[in-house]
């Protein structure tokens, strides 16, 4: 996904990048959300319990009511604005989401500018994450 996303918005010449967050604590992706970026996150439909299968493909094991949302702000009260597919804008409880996004492998998206000129993405996150921001050395990704 984030691959073909990539591509388009390239294509589109848009200072625009996707970036995969695996594994990625839900405070961070607030955090992310916090700036006014909104984040895609794999959750579940209706917010139900994650129903696995027996399908893996590589480490990752298929489930049932796999869906994904995206996070778009918080409310005063700490519940979080969500816009999903099925049910349109709604709000959650950060607790039982979070546990979804987490029981779901901690899987989401999140979009960075990049500057052209240097091709390099500003990320908000990529210090508190321990990255250096070095740019991966030949054939390294």
């Amino acid at each position: 996904m984030v691959r073909a996303g990539n591509a388009f918005l390239a294509a589109q010449d848009s200072e625009w990048r996707f970036a995969e967050r695996r594994g990625q604590a839900f405070s961070r992706l607030l955090d992310v959300v916090s700036t006014g970026r909104p984040v895609l996150v794999w959750s579940t439909m209706d917010m139900a319990p994650v129903l696995h299968t027996e399908t893996r493909v590589g480490n990752y094991n298929w489930y049932d009511n796999e869906h994904c949302v995206v996070v778009c702000g918080q409310t005063e009260e700490g519940k979080l604005r969500v816009m999903d597919p099925l049910a349109g804008m709604v709000e959650r409880e950060r607790g039982p989401f979070e546990g979804i996004y987490n029981d779901c492998g901690k899987m989401a998206v999140t979009l960075s500018r990049v500057i052209i000129d240097e091709v390099e993405v500003v990320e908000l996150i990529a210090q508190e994450d321990g990255q250096n921001g070095e740019r991966p050395q030949d054939g390294a990704s």
